[in-house]
């Protein structure tokens, strides 16, 4: 699932990920909201407003709790300053004048399955190298599997 937010925030609850974060230009949040299944928890109708706006799509107005698991992304949408107090933005035009972005975040894997890969990869480059240990070709065969395994 993609949550479209109006915060960088990260919210997990009982379970350990690896986050994937960036920032993506307005085309590719455009492109994401138009290919995948997403849900808005975008919680002030102002923001929804600007938000459909900019991404060409009716953003609507939910303050629901969301949180992350495996293969969930979050577009998050933040200013590049803070507004004086009481500010609200209703032009595009406001907008490209405090400056925007888009950052997206993905839950790409358990951490303990992140910590195998690694693993996996140090001997599976000592073994090309040399470094550590002679590697013959059943070991490499192997280590090459077990990688693809998690994968």
């Amino acid at each position: 699932m993609l949550y479209i937010t109006n915060s960088p925030i990260i919210p997990i609850q009982g379970i350990d990920l690896v986050i994937r974060g960036r920032e993506i230009g307005i085309d590719e949040a455009k492109e994401l909201i138009n290919k995948e299944q997403w849900k808005s928890a975008i919680g002030h109708k102002a923001t929804a407003e600007l938000l459909s706006m900019l991404l060409g799509k009716e953003i609507p107005t939910q303050r629901i709790e969301i949180y992350m698991d495996k293969g969930d992304k979050i577009l998050a949408f933040t200013l590049k300053r803070r507004l004086e107090e009481g500010r609200i933005i209703k032009t595009i035009e406001e907008i490209e004048e405090i400056g925007y972005k888009f950052l997206l975040y993905e839950a790409v894997m358990e951490t303990e399955k992140y910590q195998r890969i690694m693993k996996l990869a140090k001997e599976l480059s000592n073994c090309i190298q040399n470094e550590i240990y002679e590697c013959d070709q059943p070991m490499y065969d192997w280590l090459a599997y077990e990688m693809h395994k998690l994968i």
